[in-house]
């Protein structure tokens, strides 16, 4: 289902950035997930670990599950803005 929504908001979409079409929005999602992690593992966590703050793993399924329910209701509030311009055209 998320490749379509892709689609579906990539063809609502406007050009803004000029380089972000529909054809690569759904590339878009496994290299976001790809560099966040390599950052997260490489810079964030060491970080953490140098100031002598060890995070268990259940902490960072935590962490990870509000992060993923903000990422929910920012989807919705973007759905919202491309519905209700939709429906102004």
């Amino acid at each position: 289902q998320m490749p379509t929504t892709f689609i579906v908001q990539g063809t609502v979409m406007s050009n803004a950035f000029g380089v972000i079409d529909v054809a690569s929005m759904n590339s878009l999602d496994c290299i976001s997930v790809l560099c966040f992690g390599w950052i997260t593992a490489h810079h964030i966590y060491p970080a953490l670990n140098k100031r002598g703050i060890k995070l268990p793993t259940t902490y960072k399924f935590a962490i990870g599950s509000c992060l993923g329910s903000l990422a929910i209701c920012w989807a919705l509030f973007v759905e919202h803005l491309i519905h209700s311009t939709y429906h102004a055209t």
